[in-house]
């Protein structure tokens, strides 16, 4: 409980900055919602990632080792009929992560590799599976919740903050997700900041992305 109420500062600065932002969205936005009227509503995306790491550390310089990018779905049903309606949903998101990102996670994580494969190159694309549930509010800000796993070849890792070792395949962790969806035509633009926490993470990290996503 103590772990989760450090990083309640952090969430919520972040919420506070997407809601000031989104107020500008509403006054921007004219055009009736594409899909009034509708209950289930779809969308399907693509865009880029930037693994920024823990939350407690400096950004010095934009490093390419550290961009990727991923594809998501969400499904939702729409609560009312207006314009802008908020959307209780489901967020699906599938990523894709170069090798030195995954060192750098084990690296946050406070991970040592060891054993025979200790210092062979992770292959070049590692998938990673979230699934939160949560709300669009006003089909513009997003709040949602849940679980997600990071794959990668085979290492034998060790703790050091319990200094367990264990032979993995993937690391477990919570999910949490705040972001601004921006347009409400058929293609649309989004801006997420994603948190993972807890499980087989020892440290909170950040993952901003954005891109373009169609919606049905």
């Amino acid at each position: 409980m103590n772990y989760i109420l450090r990083k309640i500062p952090h969430i919520a600065f972040v919420v506070v900055v997407l809601i000031l932002t989104s107020s500008s969205v509403f006054a921007q936005n004219v055009a009736k919602d594409q899909n009034d009227g509708n209950i289930l509503r779809i969308k399907l995306g693509a865009g880029a990632t930037y693994y920024y790491g823990a939350y407690d550390q400096s950004f010095d310089n934009f490093n390419n080792d550290r961009l990727n990018y991923q594809v998501n779905l969400s499904l939702g049903l729409a609560l009312s009929k207006s314009s802008h309606p908020t959307i209780l949903g489901l967020f699906g998101n599938m990523g894709f992560k170069n090798s030195k990102t995954v060192n750098f996670i084990f690296q946050d994580q406070d991970y040592t590799l060891t054993g025979a494969n200790a210092n062979q190159m992770q292959p070049n694309i590692n998938n990673s599976y979230q699934i939160e549930a949560g709300l669009r509010l006003a089909n513009v800000l997003r709040i949602s919740t849940g679980y997600g796993r990071q794959y990668f070849e085979e290492r034998t890792l060790i703790n050091n903050k319990d200094g367990s070792v264990k032979t993995l395949k993937s690391l477990d962790y919570y999910s949490t997700t705040a972001g601004l969806q921006i347009g409400t035509g058929v293609v649309g633009f989004f801006i997420d900041a994603n948190f993972n926490y807890g499980l087989d993470f020892n440290q909170t990290t950040i993952t901003p992305s954005a891109g373009l996503q169609l919606q049905f």
